[in-house]
């Protein structure tokens, strides 16, 4: 049996280096999906490897695509265990030098995947299993039985978490504006809309329907896929003379939020404090 870090990465190198340098030879090997990374990240991992693979798969926005894989191009056989970080995504060393220990509590236990906050953290490898879903990918045919971390440790940092925006090392805090803008304008295949909405599946529909209107309607107008493209075009003013353009517009939140912080320059404080009750009729574009 062997115990296996996974990650998926592009152009990552000091996020890998941070993640990888003092918790790679606690795993037998490091499975690793890269997207063409021109930094050195390849060359990061292939020198830390172990007994793992480092894989390239060309990125194309699909997040569960690069991470099936590391189950399908990777190493790993029925039984072994396979444990997912993300760039920004940390261990805690205590809890990574004793991670064969907690294998080994795991499978006495029969627990063949465990989670955090419902995020897979680790599991048993089956040739069965696929990820599936886009940004918010989940491991699909995982067997039981299922154990949240937290059901073994006070707080998260006990064993892994993730750099915080604003915090050394994290994104600046504003990020998370051009972050969500992304996931809803520059993926097709996006599931992001559905965060804080499990519970509400008839408001994700709708909001998603609005979502794959506004970027067909944007692909008529010729306006490419990129936020770069999407800024500029709002720089304009002759979309304000657009209703079709400004109804589903006005209907996102994201957009509008990416509106005020790019064009209209309102500082970060303002944009949280009212970001749920804002409309273009406050910037004086009639609806």
């Amino acid at each position: 049996m062997k115990v296996y870090l996974g990650i998926i990465t592009h152009n990552q190198y000091k996020n890998i280096d941070e993640l990888t340098r003092d918790c790679h030879q606690y795993f037998d090997g490091i499975i690793a999906v890269d997207g063409g990374s021109t930094d050195g990240t390849k060359e990061l991992l292939e020198e830390r490897k172990g007994c793992g693979k480092i894989i390239y798969r060309n990125w194309t926005n699909d997040f569960d695509y690069q991470n099936n894989e590391i189950l399908r191009q990777g190493p790993a056989k029925i039984g072994d265990w396979i444990f997912l970080r993300d760039a920004m995504e940390r261990f805690n060393l205590n809890f990574v030098k004793d991670i064969k220990k907690y294998v080994e509590f795991f499978r006495q236990k029969e627990i063949r995947f465990v989670h955090n906050n419902g995020k897979g953290f680790g599991f048993e490898y089956y040739d069965d299993l696929f990820f599936f879903g886009n940004p918010h990918w989940g491991l699909r045919n995982a067997r039981p039985k299922y154990l949240n971390m937290l059901d073994l440790f006070q707080k998260e940092r006990d064993f892994a978490y993730r750099l915080l925006d604003g915090e050394e090392g994290g994104r600046p805090l504003h990020n998370y504006i051009d972050h969500f803008a992304k996931y809803y304008y520059v993926y097709g295949r996006s599931n992001h809309l559905m965060l804080g909405r499990d519970d509400k599946p008839q408001e994700y529909e709708e909001l998603e329907q609005n979502r794959q209107k506004f970027r067909l309607y944007c692909c008529s107008l010729g306006i490419d896929f990129t936020l770069e493209a999407l800024k500029d075009y709002l720089s304009k003013d002759y979309w304000k003379n657009d209703k079709i353009f400004i109804k589903l517009f006005d209907k996102e939140e994201i957009l509008k939020t990416f509106y005020r912080w790019h064009i209209l320059k309102h500082d970060l404080e303002t944009i949280k404090k009212d970001e749920k009750i804002w409309s273009l009729t406050d910037a004086g574009i009639i609806l």
